[in-house]
C-alpha cells in the first residue's frame, strides 16, 4: 500500500521536503489536499541555536489541534519506510499520526491506488502553552513555509492563509541550527 505525509508547514516547500527524502521531489509527485477536524496553529517549539543570537534558544513552528469544524489545505507527498522513518526524526518533537480518514483530495490528479497519509502532530511537552519561556519564530522558516505555499495557486495560497492562526510571537532574522544533530541531518 502506498504511503503519504501530509505536508502543511514546511513540508509543503518541496525542497524542504526533497532534503529528507534525499532527492528532488517534484510537482507531479504530490497532491493538493484538505485535512477535516484540524486547524493550523503556531505553538510548537525546539530547541535550536540562533547564529545572529550566537546561542540556543525556542524556536516556534507551525503545527496543528484537534477542532471538529475546522479544516485545514496542504499537500500530500510520497514516502517509502525508509523516508518516512526520516521524516519522523526530522520531526521528532511531533507524533506520527494516521490521517487517512480525514483526507480529502482537492486536485484534479488523485492516487491510483490504496493509500494511507500520515501527518506530524505537536507532542504535548513540545506545546509554547505547557512551558513558561521565550519563544521566536524565525523569519527563514517563516519564507521556507511561503515560498512553498506560494508554489501553488493562488487558491491554496489564499486558503493556506486563510485557516493558519495568527502569529503572537517575536520574529527573530538570522539562521538557525536544531541541537539534535541527527534532526539537523534530516533536514
Amino acid at each position: 500500500m502506498k504511503k503519504f505525509i501530509f505536508g502543511y508547514g514546511s513540508l509543503i516547500n518541496l525542497e524542504s521536503a526533497g532534503r529528507t527524502l534525499q532527492r528532488p521531489l517534484t510537482r507531479e509527485e504530490v497532491y493538493t489536499v484538505t485535512l477535516n477536524g484540524y486547524t493550523r496553529c503556531w505553538n510548537l517549539f525546539d530547541d535550536v541555536f540562533s547564529e545572529i543570537m550566537n546561542e540556543e534558544v525556542k524556536a516556534v513552528f507551525l503545527n496543528i489541534a484537534n477542532s471538529e469544524n475546522s479544516n485545514i489545505n496542504g499537500i500530500i507527498l510520497p514516502v517509502n519506510e525508509l523516508e518516512l522513518s526520516e521524516f519522523k526524526t526530522r520531526e521528532k518533537n511531533y507524533d506520527c499520526v494516521d490521517v487517512t480518514k480525514l483526507i480529502k483530495i482537492t486536485d484534479e490528479r488523485s492516487p491510483k491506488k490504496k493509500y494511507r497519509v500520515y501527518t506530524f502532530v505537536g507532542k504535548a511537552s513540545c506545546l509554547t502553552e505547557n512551558i513558561n519561556n521565550h519563544y521566536f519564530v524565525f523569519q527563514k522558516y517563516i519564507n521556507i513555509v511561503e515560498r512553498g505555499v506560494n508554489s501553488f495557486t493562488s487558491d491554496f495560497t489564499s486558503e493556506f492563509h486563510k485557516t493558519t492562526m495568527p502569529l503572537s510571537f517575536e520574529i527573530l532574522q538570522g539562521d538557525y541550527k536544531f541541537i539534535d544533530a541527527k534532526q539537523q541531518k534530516a533536514r
